[in-house]
């Protein structure tokens, strides 16, 4: 793994901002080879300077999980690694728009509210892992890479 490159993608994440809201981008990690050792060596280097939490989003998981998960890991101002293994649901796509646009999650119906809202706290983060071959080859939303700013190439 290039610590270089992953310093500048974080700094990059940390520190970019756009419009008069400043408003902050999600990453996006891409493992060019699917080698899981690359992913691993992620999680490590991006725990040795953040506060971090996985959330792995398979068939094991639901959107409605997934978003828990991330609302509840949000709450303690933990940056997030969101490693992608199935093509995104509908409710977790809405909730990536939502958050690469606003930074912002608006959740209708949730934690007894008719609308929930809460803002990605400004020391927090949003990455996307996905392998190359995933995302070319499984993930159906045509605009998927448009929901990220930088983005880091493993390989």
């Amino acid at each position: 793994m290039n610590k270089e490159k992953l310093a500048e993608f974080i700094l990059a994440l940390k520190n970019v901002r756009h419009g008069s809201d400043g408003l902050f981008d999600l990453g996006l990690a891409i493992n060019e080879s699917g080698d899981k050792n690359l992913e691993d060596d992620l999680l490590n280097e991006l725990k040795n300077s953040l506060k971090i939490e996985k959330i792995i989003y398979n068939n094991e998981l639901s959107d409605d999980a997934v978003i828990d998960k991330l609302v509840s890991f949000l709450k303690t101002d933990n940056w997030i690694l969101l490693k992608m293994e199935k093509d995104l649901g509908s409710v977790l796509l809405n909730q990536l728009k939502s958050l690469s646009n606003t930074n912002a999650f608006q959740i209708f119906d949730y934690e007894d509210q008719a609308v929930f809202s809460m803002k990605i706290p400004d020391n927090c983060r949003i990455i996307v892992l996905a392998d190359r071959n995933f995302i070319e080859e499984k993930i159906t939303y045509p605009h998927f890479y448009s929901l990220f700013g930088p983005t880091l190439i493993l390989d």
